[in-house]
């Protein structure tokens, strides 16, 4: 069952329904942060080993994807300190071409492809391409969201 609107609050704990019916779950983070555990099943496992799993990708996600209640909260943790930094991102001026690694805090620095390549695109990602994403991950085959904004 859908919730009301929930607020942004890092240490949340959120149970994501995939479309083979089975479920993962992501940890929200500072805003837009949102951390994706390396964890999906058919049934709530309880919650220690939910937070205690590895996480599979950190990524900045729009607001509603999580204040919608859509991806239900199923509890709260206080974040670990990995939890708690940001991953670098790159960037790619969409008019020069010319890639950048953002750092947080809107601090930049010029970067090189090969700087960029094991990065995450900086980009907010819609709540629908993260669930392909996660049924891609799990699947084991390549998700064309994330081939789509590799850096080149």
């Amino acid at each position: 069952m859908k919730q009301n609107k929930i607020k942004w609050n890092p240490g949340d704990v959120l149970k994501i329904p995939l479309t083979d019916g089975k479920f993962a779950f992501a940890r929200v983070l500072k805003y837009p942060l949102v951390a994706f555990y390396d964890l999906t099943t058919d049934k709530i496992p309880n919650f220690g080993s939910i937070i205690s799993s590895p996480v599979a990708f950190k990524i900045w996600v729009m607001k509603y994807g999580v204040t919608s209640g859509d991806w239900p909260v199923i509890g709260n943790a206080p974040l670990t300190p990995e939890l708690e930094v940001s991953p670098y991102f790159f960037k790619r001026d969409p008019i020069s071409g010319a890639l950048s690694i953002y750092m947080g805090n809107n601090i930049e620095r010029p970067a090189t492809l090969e700087e960029c390549q094991d990065l995450e695109c900086a980009a907010g990602w819609d709540p629908i391409h993260i669930i392909d994403r996660l049924n891609d991950h799990f699947a084991g085959r390549p998700n064309k969201w994330v081939e789509s904004m590799k850096p080149k």
